[in-house]
């Protein structure tokens, strides 16, 4: 690229524009998850408070249809761990 250590994606193309824009996409995705996970919060707050498992509050989203936050229809343990964590109840 330009000088001596600066990165480059391609011959010419520095790799500053392309993690600028990847670091627009990421600060979006977690805004909405973020969201996503505060409209969860009525539904998994009271789950984990009656002491259900990770996989227990994943079984009972996905057996009622709960979208997960990356578009998903089947929910995982680790999925709701990062919600709980969003929602600062990990």
């Amino acid at each position: 690229c330009g000088g001596p250590g600066e990165a480059c994606l391609a011959p010419g193309r520095p790799l500053g524009a392309q993690l600028e824009k990847q670091a627009a996409r990421n600060s979006e995705r977690a805004l909405q998850a973020q969201q996503k996970a505060q409209q969860l919060e009525p539904i998994i707050r009271p789950l984990r408070e009656r002491g259900d498992s990770l996989a227990k509050i994943a079984e009972a989203l996905t057996s009622s249809g709960t979208i997960t936050t990356g578009g998903g229809s089947k929910w995982s343990a680790m999925s709701v761990k990062r919600v709980l964590e969003r929602l600062g109840m990990q």
